[in-house]
């Protein structure tokens, strides 16, 4: 198992198709940093991600946002192509609602990426 601590900033941003508001064709966007503290838990070549999530709202366009922060969890699985080189994947789902009409919208996003680790042993 490994513990990792991950620096993100995420854009997210939705279109709606509505009259609602005077919204139709508009796209509201917030932009976040956050923080994932993963762990990784191996089997093989193959890896499970699980932990939290907390986001901090940095900007928001065309809408009043609910919250300012946002608290998720993150799950995802990887695979190790080579010793250092590997590819992942993940799901974050925010648990405090972005906005509040009708009903709670709250954030969800996947990641996809790659990887390389550094072999520091002596």
């Amino acid at each position: 198992m490994r513990c990792n601590l991950k620096l993100i900033i995420l854009v997210r941003g939705a279109k709606l198709d509505t009259n609602i508001n005077n919204w139709d064709g508009q796209t509201l966007t917030a932009s976040y940093i956050g923080f994932q503290l993963v762990n990784k838990f191996y089997f093989n070549k193959f890896n499970v991600h699980i932990g939290p999530t907390m986001d901090f709202l940095v900007e928001q366009k065309n809408f009043e946002a609910a919250n300012e922060v946002d608290l998720g969890i993150t799950a995802g699985i990887g695979v190790d192509i080579t010793n250092n080189f590997g590819i992942e994947a993940r799901v974050k789902k925010g648990f405090i609602p972005v906005y509040t009409f009708y009903n709670d919208h709250s954030n969800v996003t996947f990641q996809a990426g790659v990887y390389y680790t550094f072999n520091m042993k002596k």
